[in-house]
């Protein structure tokens, strides 16, 4: 039940940042929203652990680690994303980092020699598959050039860098280095990683002082960082990466409800086949066989 609600948790909140991130455009530069969102959220774990007198010491090795975990996952990820939405439709990157779920598979079975369960392929193939039917129109519609080839390839890299930030994750808690403190330690070294690039490219640190960009920044921050990824980080650790790396399949189902509800977007029968198809790939991937119950003595 526990990792139900967690997994539904980070469906809805990941599945909601869109809004805070389309309050911040245009503001300033994407690259320094993302430092600030990792500087604010690393400090809050790191004062949760000072308060709660949690060791945020690791050894030497383990920092490598941590600072690839930050790499991957807070920082160069990020970039590659956000670049990749200067000539992508926002529908396309959606089925492009949908592919996480594909790539935990493939890396899972790389780096830990794990055979995938044929139903977390199949669940996870349905489950593009129904991305692609909500976007068909917007992808079809498309007429391919090297502007949309460039975006797509940095839409992968994101989305392969991501990928390899859940295995790394995966393997840190494997080793038994602690889930709240690490990750506290890694969003640091995201954070740093970031503010360096916003130095090289000679980018404004300013923030304006206005409530909707405050107010989306504290959300990214803080649902959207501190909570969301330490319950995806968790359930990375619960379920695998394979499984956990499906939710990100429903962050665009959550966007277009969200869209319907507050702006003119509107259903149509194929987004309604895309969104039975997620679902039944959803329970495809979660699907977990009985066991036989031994007979009791006679």
């Amino acid at each position: 039940m526990k990792n139900i609600l967690m997994y539904l948790t980070i469906v809805f909140i990941w599945g909601t940042t869109w809004l805070a991130i389309k309050l911040q455009l245009g503001k300033v530069p994407p690259e320094v929203s993302i430092f600030y969102r990792f500087a604010i959220a690393g400090t809050l774990l790191f004062l949760y652990c000072k308060l709660r007198k949690i060791s945020l010491h690791f050894k030497r090795q383990e920092h490598l680690f941590l600072f690839l975990l930050g790499c991957a996952m807070f920082s160069i990820n990020f970039i590659f994303i956000y670049k990749s939405t200067l000539y992508l439709i926002s529908g396309l990157v959606s089925v492009v980092f949908s592919l996480v779920s594909l790539f935990n598979i493939i890396n899972n079975y790389l780096f830990f020699n794990k055979r995938p369960e044929k139903h977390v392929v199949l669940g996870g193939t349905i489950g593009l598959v129904g991305i692609m039917t909500l976007f068909w129109k917007s992808i079809f519609g498309m007429s391919f050039n090297q502007q949309i080839l460039l975006g797509i390839s940095l839409a992968l890299a994101g989305t392969l860098i991501f990928s390899f930030g859940n295995i790394i994750s995966f393997r840190n808690q494997k080793k038994g280095m602690r889930l709240v403190p690490s990750t506290a330690i890694s969003m640091m070294y995201g954070a740093s990683m970031m503010l360096i690039y916003v130095l090289a490219k000679g980018l404004p640190l300013g923030l304006p002082i206005t409530f909707s960009y405050w107010a989306s920044l504290l959300y990214l921050a803080i649902p959207g960082s501190v909570i969301a990824f330490l319950f995806y980080l968790d359930l990375i650790s619960r379920i695998g990466p394979e499984r956990a790396g499906y939710a990100t399949i429903f962050f665009p189902l959550i966007a277009l409800t969200l869209s319907y509800l507050l702006e003119t977007y509107q259903w149509s029968w194929s987004d309604l086949v895309g969104v039975g198809l997620i679902l039944f790939g959803n329970y495809a991937v979660m699907y977990k066989k009985k066991q036989p119950v031994a007979p009791g003595p006679n």
